[in-house]
C-alpha cells in the first residue's frame, strides 16, 4: 500500500519533488479559457497554500484558431 510515507526507491525520472505533507487540492474554473489549481496542505491544522497553477486554454490563442 502507497501512501505519504512511503515511496518508491529509487525515485522515477519523472519525480522531481516528493512531499510527505497531506492536503487536498482545488480546481476554480474561471472562465471559459482559464483555470485555477492549487493544493492546500494541512501545516499544524491550518490550510497553506502550497502550490497552484495556471491552466489556459490553447483555444484561447488566436494561433490556434483553425
Amino acid at each position: 500500500m502507497l501512501c505519504a510515507y512511503n515511496f518508491i526507491d529509487p525515485p522515477l525520472d519523472i519525480s522531481y519533488f516528493r512531499e510527505r505533507s497531506f492536503g487536498h487540492g482545488t480546481l476554480k474554473v474561471v472562465n471559459a479559457s482559464h483555470a485555477l489549481w492549487t493544493w492546500i496542505k494541512n501545516d499544524d491544522d491550518k490550510p497553506v497554500i502550497s502550490e497552484s497553477l495556471w491552466f489556459t486554454s490553447l483555444s484561447s490563442y488566436s494561433a490556434c484558431k483553425v
